[in-house]
């Protein structure tokens, strides 16, 4: 049955629902009830809780023009993401991986990162139930092995190959190694996203990623030529293809996601972006014209002093409007991404304001500078976490029944690869 209150299914049996309505109340006392919700204040701060608490269930889909769940009734059910872990318990992990790497001259990192995701994973939860991690240690270590060997025969070979730069086959010698190495990273990003979806399950079953090398490869290389000869307009397209491509090949057991966004929207967004910028530019280069050292007119010397004021607070505006444009482009992506993929027909969620997200920018900022990076990192992995399991959330009704296990057979080679690079290709929720 549903409550009148909030709208929640309940079993048939049930006599209270969990927003405290009593079903079987006299009908006065329903009147009353009634009354009681019309006179509550909706901007104090008890009154979301009390008018419609968690899960929401509404008779509309979330999002018109997207693929929606539905069930029985045509009702839209949220389920929730939280993550219920915190900065000093991560810390308390962060600080023996430290003093085990310096004893075991950094062997020790590769599972050191293994308990950190085991960790970042276990306080996870998705409708009741938590991720699971099960990377372990001795894979990313043999991952790594492998890394590092590729790495140090690039760099001899690159600097073998720069001995001749000057000459036509030394410079022929280095493109082909540079495209070798793009190659490499290309291959790297997939095998680093296939390694960790195998790796990570919710309620036993796996997540498994079925990308295949060459159709990145045709994506990473499209993307960078254009982008090239378009001087940067085509990003926007190249960024929709690779979240196309990520998302769609992206398994939870036999059920793939979806991704529905298009480059044209981003194209939109970046423009603005991208013309802001311009003009950013455009004023710096205005201010040392027509400012250094001299008034507009050029008849009168500026003081020294003033004229250094000037320059930095120019250039503390330039580094201001650059960092927060860029976040606001980052904030708009990852509310589109989310908004475009869907689940089994059901679309999720990421509803934030851009204040909120610059605020956990910006504080994240002033943790790493105070502690001097290393040990304020668990409290800002915490609070991206939490920050984004707090606003994401799955609009639908899933029917897990249809759900079976997949698996395929994976190594940590391509994450090592990426670790080294500080690109990580895990599950795309803050953990």
């Amino acid at each position: 049955m549903l409550c009148p209150r909030c709208r929640k299914s309940n079993p048939n049996t049930a006599e209270k629902c969990v927003c405290g309505y009593e079903f079987n109340k006299p009908a006065s006392s329903v009147s009353t009830d009634k009354k009681e919700r019309a006179n509550v204040n909706p901007f104090s701060p008890s009154a979301s809780s009390s008018l419609s608490p968690e899960p929401v269930i509404s008779t509309t889909p979330p999002s018109q023009g997207f693929s929606s769940g539905s069930f029985g009734t045509g009702q839209y059910e949220s389920k929730k993401f939280h993550f219920f872990g915190t900065g000093s318990d991560l810390f308390s992990i962060y600080i023996v991986n430290f003093l085990l790497i310096i004893v075991t001259l950094g062997i020790y990192y590769f599972w050191g990162k293994a308990k950190i995701k085991r960790y970042m994973y276990s306080q996870s939860d998705f409708d009741g139930d938590r991720f699971t991690f099960h990377g372990t240690g001795n894979e990313l270590f043999k991952g790594g092995m492998i890394a590092i060997g590729f790495l140090i025969i690039y760099s001899l070979v690159s600097e073998y190959v720069n001995k001749f730069i000057t000459t036509p086959v030394g410079l022929i010698a280095s493109v082909l190694v540079s495209i070798l190495f793009l190659f490499a990273i290309t291959a790297a990003l997939v095998l680093s996203r296939r390694y960790y979806l195998s790796r990570s399950t919710w309620r036993g079953i796996r997540f498994t990623f079925r990308g295949k090398i060459k159709d990145f490869l045709g994506i990473v290389v499209k993307g960078y030529f254009f982008s090239t000869i378009t001087l940067g307009l085509y990003i926007p397209y190249f960024i929709n293809n690779y979240q196309e491509f990520m998302i769609t090949k992206s398994y939870y057991g036999n059920q793939n996601f979806n991704y529905e966004g298009k480059g044209k929207d981003i194209f939109r967004v970046f423009l603005f972006y991208f013309l802001f910028m311009i003009v950013v530019v455009g004023g710096i280069v205005a201010f040392v014209i027509l400012f250094k050292g001299k008034t507009v007119a050029g008849t009168l010397n500026l003081p020294e002093l003033m004229s250094k004021i000037l320059t930095v607070l120019v250039v503390i505006l330039f580094l201001a409007s650059y960092f927060i444009s860029l976040l606001y482009f980052q904030y708009w992506l990852a509310k589109y991404k989310w908004r475009h993929t869907s689940f089994m027909g059901s679309n999720f969620q990421l509803i934030f304001g851009f204040f909120d997200y610059l605020k956990l920018k910006i504080g994240n900022a002033l943790i790493l500078i105070l502690t001097l990076g290393l040990f304020g990192m668990p409290w800002v992995m915490v609070r991206n976490a939490k920050f984004f399991t707090k606003y994401l959330t799955l609009e639908g009704d899933l029917d897990f029944e249809v759900i079976k296990q997949k698996m395929l057979n994976t190594s940590a080679t391509g994450e090592s690869v990426m670790d080294i690079f500080d690109m990580d290709a895990g599950l795309d929720i803050g953990i």
